[in-house]
């Protein structure tokens, strides 16, 4: 009877976990055509090392952090109203925490180096890739109940949830040139999987909760890509393009135009919209080096269609995109 009753328990509390996500779901989805004005875009840039707030078209830029040190990953906890992100600087390797208007600003967790964070607001857990341990991790709202989950990773970066699925994902890059990969696997680590394994170097990952796809972009091809849920088949969105000139014979000059180096990826699936960020940098050759970048933020529909040029930064770079539900307000910046 005992084993019996906590079974119970388990699946009523599975069960809780379902509905509350799936009425966060519904609640958007219902207030989308009328609240659409209260979603902010949260952008953290590395160079130099700040994080921005913008409206979804991309006007009205306002500051909200600055002075960071080398920040990473973002995460945006709109029902608490908190911002996350990791550091490292001469001080440490670290995550960081303010509310969302940038106030408040303190260490969370000190020893890691996080390519990819994530928020758990049902079971009040933050989870995060952790590059110098090759690991992902988790730990409670309060910093407490630090827990270590998958092991024995190449090099974990972006980061996304399923929490009424009781799943994660995850992008593995597999070191400068190497295979990538796409992995899940339950909540508590157990059950990891390879999705996918013909990826360059997967950057940031998304999970479209509604209509069952996964999004990730690849810095290596050149791509925004995405899969279902339910076949597995993936299909690329958005990508490089290359055109070729003959300068002279036998030489064939390759300009590649579109989309390079894209990073930080968020969904807005209410108002149908996927959004990345991209250094574009554009190389002498394959590999490097580098003689010019314009980074940029853009947006398309979830399908890829409809691809719109919203900021673009010059040569500062624009590492991680979130959509937030509850705006802050700060010193209005225009001087990025």
């Amino acid at each position: 009877h005992m084993a019996n009753n906590s079974r119970l328990v388990i699946e009523w509390r599975r069960k809780w976990v379902v509905l509350a996500c799936l009425l966060r779901v519904a609640h958007a989805l219902l207030t989308s055509s009328t609240a659409s004005d209260s979603r902010e875009l949260y952008l953290l840039f590395n160079f130099p090392n700040r994080i921005v707030q913008t409206s979804l078209d991309g006007s009205g830029m306002t500051l909200v952090l600055d002075n960071l040190g080398h920040a990473d990953a973002l995460a945006v906890d709109d029902v608490n109203g908190k911002l996350y992100w990791s550091v490292s600087d001469d001080r440490s390797d670290r995550i960081m925490r303010s509310n969302l208007d940038g106030t408040v600003v303190e260490d969370f967790v000190d020893g890691v180096h996080v390519n990819g964070l994530a928020v758990d607001t049902i079971n009040k857990r933050l989870y995060w890739t952790d590059l110098q341990g090759l690991q992902i991790q988790s730990c409670r709202f309060d910093g407490s109940d630090i827990q270590v989950l998958v092991t024995g990773l190449d090099e974990p970066a972006g980061l996304a949830l399923d929490v009424a699925a009781n799943k994660m994902y995850w992008c593995d890059q597999g070191g400068y040139e190497s295979t990538g990969k796409i992995l899940r696997a339950d909540l508590d680590g157990s059950g990891m999987e390879v999705l996918f394994n013909d990826t360059r170097h997967p950057m940031d990952i998304e999970v479209d909760t509604v209509n069952g796809y996964i999004y990730w972009t690849d810095a290596g091809f050149f791509e925004i890509r995405r899969s279902s849920l339910k076949n597995w088949q993936s299909e690329r969105l958005y990508s490089k393009t290359v055109i070729e000139n003959e300068t002279a014979p036998g030489k064939i000059q390759r300009i590649v135009i579109g989309l390079r180096d894209p990073h930080g990826l968020t969904l807005d699936v209410a108002a149908g919209k996927v959004y990345w960020t991209s250094l574009n940098t554009a190389y002498v050759k394959h590999g490097g080096p580098s003689v010019s970048q314009n980074g940029k933020l853009q947006r398309s529909n979830l399908d890829g269609s409809d691809v719109e040029d919203l900021l673009e930064f010059g040569s500062v770079q624009a590492v991680a995109v979130r959509v937030a539900n509850s705006p802050a307000q700060s010193e209005v910046r225009t001087d990025l």
